[in-house]
């Protein structure tokens, strides 16, 4: 079947409108994971640490592959990469949709975008998704009031806390450098003018550079980071691979990676929004480890399965909140990390 005829069967399937509440009496539950570029495309059969994670925590529910649920994983593949994003996104979610899932679970606000173009009524799951309501995918956390909730994260809450660690680790703090990536869509207004309120108060200069303007993208941040005289680098918003990215190693471990690179060689800590980043290299975190995420939406997704209806579960925004420091890394490139904040943080890696 060509491509258009894979998107044809997909909306056709939508406007059947899969009863996806229940468990089909004659199958187990049928669970999509649907992705971008977060895997190698050396490795298509592997769904990663993301839906790894989801599909652990719905055996709590009860609820186990190879018994009672069978999962499917969707992402691009190598002969989609050369597509606009959004093309890749309708294809990859409309071969989903095909396969008549009882719901689908999304890394992202990206893809969930997309997603609500089909007008589908199959239950969408989110997880690792920062300010679900700024982002455009539910008008209201405790009542979604669609088929689409999930795991979110108070994200611009946690870069204020951010700031004020920076603030604690480098005490002669003055200037912060954001590092965002527009693919990922704008940094919401509302939350930024009180972040730069924030940082006003502080006497704190606030910049920002978007990571696709960069040659080699994310890894290659470094000098940029250097040239404007930051103390520390504060990454916000989704950021994906470079432009030229082909794959080698998923992105969820090349994230961290790259920004470890970019702190190496600048000379100025990262301080970054997830717990796992920290033990690639970055000096310091203030956030949750990033699986948590969706050990939460596999929650909301328990629920689903066992007849809730999305509209009527609440978005879960319970953040397991830590600071993680690693040590070693600030050594590295010559930072002292005060006693007191050693002391204060969950875990520290020396």
């Amino acid at each position: 079947m060509d491509r258009r005829g894979l998107l044809a069967l997909g909306i056709a399937g939508l406007l059947v409108g899969i009863s996806a509440f229940a468990q089909k009496a004659d199958r187990p539950y049928r669970v999509a994971y649907l992705a971008g570029s977060l895997i190698s495309p050396s490795e298509p059969a592997t769904p990663g640490g993301y839906f790894d994670a989801v599909t652990r925590q719905l055996g709590s529910h009860g609820i186990v592959a190879g018994r009672n649920l069978e999962t499917r994983f969707f992402y691009r593949r190598n002969d989609l990469r050369d597509q606009r994003d959004n093309e890749w996104k309708k294809e990859v979610i409309a071969e989903a949709l095909s396969w008549q899932p009882d719901a689908i679970v999304v890394v992202g606000a990206e893809v969930v975008r997309v997603l609500k173009g089909f007008r589908t009524n199959v239950p969408v799951v989110f997880g690792l998704v920062q300010d679900p309501v700024s982002e455009g995918l539910v008008m209201n956390l405790g009542r979604p009031e669609a088929n689409i909730t999930g795991a979110g994260i108070d994200y611009y809450s946690l870069a204020i806390k951010r700031l004020e660690l920076a603030r604690e680790m480098v005490p002669s703090l003055k200037r912060v450098l954001i590092v965002h990536d527009r693919r990922g869509g704008p940094l919401p207004a509302g939350p930024m003018r009180e972040f730069r309120r924030v940082a006003r108060g502080m006497n704190v200069e606030v910049s920002d550079v978007d990571i696709t303007e960069i040659d080699g993208g994310l890894c290659s941040a470094g000098a940029h980071a250097r040239n404007a005289t930051a103390d520390v680098i504060l990454p916000m918003g989704n950021i994906g691979p470079p432009l030229d990215d082909r794959g080698g190693k998923s992105w969820v471990e090349g994230y961290g990676d790259c920004l470890y690179e970019m702190q190496k060689r600048s000379g100025i800590p990262v301080i970054d929004d997830s717990s796992d980043t920290v033990g690639q290299g970055v000096v310091a975190a203030i956030g949750e480890e990033s699986f948590e995420s969706f050990r939460r939406a596999a929650n909301v997704l328990a629920r689903i399965l066992k007849g809730a209806k999305p509209a009527d579960v609440p978005v879960d925004m319970q953040m397991r909140v830590q600071i993680v420091l690693n040590a070693k890394s600030a050594r590295e490139i010559r930072l002292e990390l005060p006693a007191v904040l050693r002391l204060r943080a969950d875990r520290v890696i020396e």
